[in-house]
């Protein structure tokens, strides 16, 4: 979740000066891979907010959908 939230590239899990951080104060972690992370990890992540997120809409009778059309042209 940190390397998401804080927008870092997957691919700094596979960079020297990360890996020896995690050494640093976890010897024996050994980080996934950024393909790893990108795909087998964030569809469990996906799935479990999924999961929360249907489960906190149960809870409600009435409910507003806001939908924003605007795009980012980049």
């Amino acid at each position: 979740r940190f390397i998401v939230h804080s927008n870092i590239p997957f691919s700094v899990t596979e960079n020297w000066f990360f890996q020896h951080f995690l050494d640093e104060i976890h010897p024996s972690y050994q980080a996934p891979s950024h393909y790893v992370l990108s795909h087998s990890i964030m569809d469990s992540e996906i799935a479990h907010v999924q999961m929360e997120d249907i489960a906190r809409l149960k809870g409600h009778k009435c409910l507003t959908y806001l939908l924003d059309g605007w795009e980012d042209k980049i």
